[in-house]
């Protein structure tokens, strides 16, 4: 199961049996019975063209630009247009980086596996976040872990 396709303009339109009395202006369109939500996602098991696409990337790595994580063996990356594309160990991104998810291109890996030492909880869910997800003590965003399949590692 992944992320299926973005909706047109990131709007969903859904019909339903109420009238607009239960929504705010401008969502319910009387002459079709839609209503308009927006940022809608939906996961699916159907595979689809764009889920191939590559992530154009353009950026080098540069360890001034990519700061190491305090608790985590991995490199944050606070933009999706922003990863490195010589960069062969872990990195965190944005959560918005399942929009573009291609699995020819990245692994999603646990950050569970990349703990610099056992006292830094087990996370079920595998994420960066909270307190555990600092860089130079800071807390970050939540971030998912992933790897360039693209990129040899060295050794």
């Amino acid at each position: 199961m992944w992320l299926g396709p973005s909706f047109s303009g990131g709007n969903a339109y859904f019909k339903t049996p109420y009238n607009n009395d239960h929504y705010a202006s401008g969502v319910y369109n009387s002459e079709t019975g839609l209503v308009k939500f927006r940022n809608v996602g939906w996961f699916t098991n159907m595979d689809y063209s764009e889920r191939h696409e590559e992530v154009t990337l353009y950026k080098k790595y540069n360890p001034k630009e990519y700061p190491d994580y305090d608790n985590y063996e991995a490199i944050n990356v606070n933009k999706v247009a922003d990863i490195p594309m010589d960069f062969d160990g872990a990195m965190g991104v944005p959560i918005t980086f399942l929009d573009k998810y291609n699995p020819e291109q990245f692994e999603i890996i646990s950050s569970n596996e990349f703990r610099v030492n056992d006292s830094i909880p087990f996370k079920e869910h595998g994420l960066i976040k909270d307190k555990d997800g600092a860089i130079n003590g800071k807390p970050t965003y939540v971030r998912i872990l992933i790897r360039n399949k693209k990129v040899k590692k060295d050794g």
